[in-house]
């Protein structure tokens, strides 16, 4: 699969075009085509092309459709991404995540569920210093510089709207609100650990596609990572740049 993007300079548009490319008989020339043709149609659009190789790539092409037409086409009303987070409140012994409804548009966060045994909840909290500087720094590195604190899984669940998810912390402890300094989602560095399926051995077991708990409801569209510094006393999030969620 190759992923084509060409960027609009006076309409500030990202057009994505998803070609699967076979190189057989110089069919990658005529895959590529479509890409060229946007590029050469609006002066001064750079087009970047790059590989990206997921088990299934319907998947794939479900999300760039979907951004496609709410940022391409201007359909503001249909979810372009799954929930992104924009904020969260801590509530006693719990963290209540907050999603961007401007984002959401006519969709609503939903709770799939996981497997509690295989603490499959892609949800980790952090009870020691957060690593700001650090993490902000090396941001271009990866998700591998943020792994060094000791993040521990954190049970979830649906919250009291369409737009929240609320992160159960009472197997932490008493007081556990006030102390925890860090929160994150569907993110860390373990290269063969399927984030979204826990403890099984992924060498053994495939991690299926859609198994993250957090999606939207009506897009299937599964929710988007983040890792945010719970800034006490106020409880309130403050993501790792350049993401924002400080609502």
């Amino acid at each position: 699969m190759r992923v084509c993007r060409t960027y609009h300079a006076l309409t500030r548009h990202l057009f994505i075009v998803a070609v699967a490319v076979v190189v057989v008989h110089g069919l990658q020339s005529r895959a590529i085509a479509p890409c060229d043709y946007l590029a050469r149609r609006y002066p001064g659009t750079p087009m970047l092309m790059s590989s990206v190789h997921p088990r299934t790539k319907k998947h794939v092409g479900d999300r760039l459709a979907a951004g496609a037409w709410r940022q391409a086409y201007g359909k503001t009303k249909d979810p372009g991404v799954g929930p992104v987070i924009s904020g969260c409140e801590v509530h006693g012994d719990k963290i209540v995540l907050l999603f961007n409804t401007t984002l959401l548009a006519s969709d609503a966060v939903l709770f799939k569920g996981y497997n509690k045994t295989n603490n499959a909840s892609a949800t980790q909290v952090l009870f020691e210093p957060f690593p700001r500087a650090f993490a902000e720094g090396n941001a271009d590195k990866g998700p591998k510089v943020y792994d060094y604190p000791p993040w521990q899984t954190a049970d979830i669940t649906a919250g009291a709207d369409n737009r929240s998810i609320v992160v159960d912390l009472s197997a932490f402890g008493p007081g556990a609100g006030a102390k925890v300094t860090g929160v994150r989602y569907a993110r860390w560095a373990k290269v063969s650990h399927p984030l979204c399926c826990g403890n099984v051995d992924f060498g053994l077991t495939p991690c299926p596609p859609d198994s993250c708990p957090i999606s939207g409801d009506k897009s299937g569209l599964p929710a988007m990572p983040f890792e945010a510094e719970v800034v006490q006393p106020m409880g309130k999030c403050k993501c790792v740049a350049p993401q924002v969620c400080d609502e």
